[in-house]
């Protein structure tokens, strides 16, 4: 008797977290519809969608420093030759987006290593000096990072965001740069 009613309560919350999660699908496909339904709309009047671009990822070198399994940018299967975006086009970028005062995240990092770029810093100064209201960030597997480098990205008015992978190695940064300002 006991084991028949413990059967019905796994049966019970088995059935209950497949009603739930069933629900939560059509909740988000139902979302999604609405969605696109009003971006739709947004298209067919004509509207200024340039409101809807929130993030913009720009990758300023194709190569990285590290080996992570899960990217396809790691030193192991990178197959894509060593290019950096010519400078004339990442600042045609910022430049249109400053042209309708774009506010949102600029991250000059896309399947890269940032840091590995050695013109990282002053392009991250012009995009500041054109995008002042924007949030700049870059992600670093942290090898690169030492305190001259954190400096710089501070002083660049960057947010740095970074894995959990190098948080301590960035938590020592943080300190050392701290205690001398």
């Amino acid at each position: 008797k006991t084991l028949f009613t413990y059967q019905i309560k796994v049966l019970a919350k088995s059935s209950l977290r497949s009603i739930l999660s069933k629900d939560l699908i059509l909740k988000k496909n139902s979302e999604a519809i609405i969605r696109e339904r009003k971006l739709r709309e947004r298209v067919d009047n004509d509207d200024n969608l340039l409101d809807l671009l929130s993030t913009v990822h720009i990758e300023t070198r194709t190569k990285c420093n590290s080996i992570c399994t899960f990217c396809a940018a790691n030193t192991k299967t990178e197959i894509r030759n060593d290019e950096y975006m010519p400078g004339g086009v990442y600042k045609k970028i910022i430049d249109d987006l400053a042209s309708f005062d774009y506010q949102g995240r600029v991250s000059p990092y896309l399947n890269n290593e940032a840091l590995m770029d050695k013109r990282i810093f002053d392009l991250i100064c012009y995009t500041r000096e054109k995008l002042f209201k924007a949030i700049i960030e870059i992600k670093t597997n942290g090898q690169l990072l030492n305190e001259k480098n954190l400096t710089r990205l501070f002083q660049s008015g960057v947010v740095t965001s970074v894995g959990q992978d190098v948080l301590t190695c960035i938590c020592r940064t943080l300190n050392s740069v701290w205690r001398k300002v």
